[in-house]
């Protein structure tokens, strides 16, 4: 059995969503295919934050009191130094605390006004080729049943797995790389009640970006969450969090429920799109390279693809891969240069001793202003570290090393391409940028070596 409709999105996210509304309003018949029943969907974790300027960006209604996955908001954000020291203010913006399952409820509602289709508990299984080699769809399963659903567009929603990008052919025309324990974030939430609620109440967010932790509110307002984001494995996420609590006073409380779950930390594609295809959400690996978080980001790029794709479409036939690139171009040059220099960037600044993080955080090197590049910060201060010994020559060195290339990946990301004539010029110098970049996720290797170092050097004391 075959079906046919201009837009098929693979999986309901936040992004496909939003994606298939976008599409849907603009006329195309448009069809989302879900893995999970209606009960589950959006069960992976149940609460989120995201901005209310974010809603106000995309005409979105905003959430209010009353809302079944509305729990409150807050304006009060801060970060601190491994020491726990030097408290920093991000900007004063509403966050919104919501419940995930019923918010993705009422985004596939919202979805289903613009004329979107959604279906449930059926399964991506393979894609689906026309006689000249483009894509034109997937085949689907649902239960015992299978069938092709063709399209002029085919967008991999599918969360990290991204399973449509990673079975495309190597030359099709997009990177199709499986995210591996180095390219993403193993995040481990821990729902507590306060012991002292009256004293302890949680009125906003606070991170600590050395050890990748945080405390926030969450739906007991005599709650918190205290969660914990790290490469490599759950276990090293759980062996960080540990080392952070055995180091930061918290609030006396009681864990009370744990959740898990995985998000892309690694750079996106270097395109987005091949003919008859787009990436959207975590299967492009788009979070902000700052707090991990994607739902902001990947709307800004959905609401790219959407305007780029309805134009692309408007001749009937599949969309070219020239057709489709103007959203590479877009957003790289608008957002995405800026995101990769801070990835760059990252690395370098946690790659250091929590007294050396506790002096970046007292001279303001980093922790202001999201952009700072420390070539650009006082010399003076650095010096003056060094003279006292708060921070290493090797450290300080790391850090020049690592904003000189990250300024150049930024002004690298800027000049991508606008036609795909220059892509593979350019593609070419990018892979000769990343393969001499240090990662956080090589900081994260260190830090677990170090460790097992340190285990096997007690075990052999303790024997002898």
């Amino acid at each position: 059995m075959e079906q046919e409709c201009d837009v098929l999105v693979i999986g309901g996210s936040t992004a496909g969503l939003f994606f298939a509304a976008r599409m849907a309003r603009q006329g195309y018949k448009t069809v989302v295919v879900e893995q999970d029943d209606e009960e589950h969907h959006g069960g992976r974790y149940d609460i989120f934050h995201l901005s209310r300027s974010t809603f106000r960006q995309f005409g979105l209604e905003e959430p209010k009191e009353g809302d079944d996955f509305y729990v409150g908001s807050f304006t009060q954000n801060r970060s601190r130094s491994a020491l726990n020291n030097h408290p920093k203010k991000s900007d004063s913006q509403e966050i919104l605390v919501l419940r995930r399952h019923p918010f993705m409820r009422h985004m596939e509602q919202w979805a289903a006004k613009q004329g979107a289709v959604v279906l449930h508990e059926t399964l991506f299984q393979e894609p689906v080729f026309g006689d000249s080699g483009i894509l034109e769809g997937a085949r689907v399963g649902r239960k015992e049943k299978t069938w092709i659903l063709k399209a002029k567009l085919t967008a991999d929603a599918g969360g990290s797995a991204a399973p449509l990008r990673t079975s495309l052919a190597a030359g099709y025309g997009v990177e199709t790389f499986s995210l591996g324990p180095r390219d993403q974030f193993y995040v481990v939430l821990y729902y507590a009640d306060l012991e002292n609620p009256q004293a302890d109440k949680r009125i906003g967010t606070c991170g600590w970006p050395y050890y990748k932790t945080w405390i926030a509110p969450q739906l007991n307002p005599n709650g918190i969450i205290l969660g914990v984001g790290e490469n490599l494995s759950y276990e090293f996420a759980e062996e960080r969090f540990a080392d952070f609590a055995r180091r930061i006073p918290l609030p006396p409380h009681r864990v009370t429920h744990v959740e898990k779950g995985t998000t892309p930390y690694r750079r996106p594609p270097v395109s987005f799109v091949a003919d008859g295809f787009v990436a959207l959400g975590d299967a492009a690996c788009l979070t902000n390279p700052w707090n991990g978080e994607g739902v902001a980001l990947a709307w800004r790029h959905a609401a790219m693809a959407s305007e780029v794709a309805g134009t692309a479409l408007k001749n009937g036939d599949v969309p070219s891969r020239e057709s489709l690139w103007d959203l590479n171009f877009r957003y790289y040059t608008e957002i995405g240069a800026e995101n990769e220099r801070n990835r760059v960037l990252l690395a370098a600044v946690v790659d250091c001793s929590p007294n050396e993080n506790d002096f970046e955080f007292e001279q303001d090197l980093f922790f202001v202003d999201e952009n700072a590049n420390p070539l650009d910060k006082f010399p003076g201060k650095i010096l003056k570290g060094i003279i006292t010994g708060r921070i290493k020559i090797s450290t300080v060195v790391k850090l020049a090393c690592a904003a000189a290339r990250s300024t150049k990946t930024f002004n690298h990301y800027r000049n991508y391409p606008k036609n795909t004539d220059d892509f593979s010029k350019w593609k070419n110098k990018n892979d000769s940028l990343w393969s001499g970049t240090r990662l956080i996720a090589d900081v994260a290797e260190k830090r677990a070596r170090d460790k097992t170092l340190k285990i096997g050097r007690s075990a052999v004391s303790e024997n002898k």
